[in-house]
């Protein structure tokens, strides 16, 4: 049986919370929270699985509690108590008789660090811990979220999304790496100049790539391919690569001029699909940059 996600039972501290719903009766106002990220991200949604009961509630006494009230509403910048849902929020648990709610802080008083949101890698199958924490984080923390597909698990991307604060959340890809709820861009993110060459040159494996450029078109998404290089190799496009060439196990000395070819040929029936080349130490910014960009700037052209 597969190993289930187990947050950290919160103790006595700050926590980033996200406010949930609220409720309210004649005399009080009761906000729901869930912790937003650390070891304890979700345990509001995982202990309510297991005993059908909320257990980060905050109760404001309506005739006592005007004060809190207009604080809540300062720190969610919100006019009325119902624009409050969705608001982040840093709320200092104390552990008493029962677990309590003790004040409340704007969001700026927690600090998140980056093992606050860098994914395991464990594993990232379905139902795994790694995975399931992703979801979590990427609903609760009200940060920048980009998909990325389940086989880049050991992309540095992991640990470039955490230092920047962007949650990296795994999902299933049929078409390329990365992508954005928002974006009109699939990335796909080949690792050097060898993986680019043995994708494209190979009539076997390009054919997969022609259909991944069809399904892209498809999805209303362009398909842009960022290649890693050496710092020093001074390759930006396809014009860079012509008069270079390439050693490359199985296929031997491999001229630019050919690579290009090849690509110019895939990209011919392809016009959402493109070629883009940066530094190994910028290809996780650039992946971002890319994805996030405003929609519906042009693909390059072929050359």
């Amino acid at each position: 049986m597969s190993k289930q996600y187990t947050p950290a039972a919160p103790t006595n501290g700050h926590y980033l919370a996200k406010i949930l719903s609220i409720q309210e009766d004649a005399n009080a106002i009761f906000i729901f929270y869930d912790i937003s990220v650390g070891r304890s991200v979700g345990w509001a949604h995982s202990y309510y699985l297991s005993h059908s009961r909320w257990p980060l509630v905050q109760r404001i006494d309506k005739k006592t509690g005007k004060t809190i009230l207009a604080q809540l509403l300062r720190y969610a910048n919100a006019r009325e108590i119902r624009s409050v849902v969705g608001a982040s929020i840093c709320i200092e648990i104390a552990l008493e008789r029962h677990l309590n709610i003790r004040c409340i802080h704007s969001r700026e008083y927690y600090s998140i660090s980056s093992s606050d949101i860098k994914l395991g890698t464990s594993s990232w199958a379905t139902g795994s811990p790694d995975l399931t924490r992703a979801v979590y984080l990427a609903d609760l923390s009200n940060l920048p979220v980009l998909y990325c597909d389940v086989h880049e698990r050991l992309s540095p991307m992991v640990n470039w999304c955490a230092e920047n604060q962007i949650i990296l959340l795994p999902s299933l890809f049929a078409t390329g790496d990365y992508t954005a709820a928002d974006s009109d861009v699939i990335v796909d993110r080949k690792q050097n100049m060898e993986e680019l060459i043995h994708d494209f040159c190979s009539s076997t494996n390009a054919a997969t790539y022609h259909l991944a450029a069809n399904r892209a078109a498809a999805m209303g998404k362009k398909l842009i391919y960022i290649t890693g290089v050496a710092d020093n190799d001074n390759i930006c496009s396809l014009n860079d690569i012509v008069e270079r060439e390439w050693t490359i196990p199985r296929y031997g000395k491999i001229s630019g001029a050919v690579i290009v070819n090849h690509l110019n040929s895939y990209m011919a029936p392809h016009p959402n699909a493109s070629f883009l080349f940066y530094p190994q130490s910028m290809i996780c910014e650039k992946i971002y940059e890319v994805v996030t960009r405003k929609r519906n700037m042009p693909c390059l052209q072929q050359i």
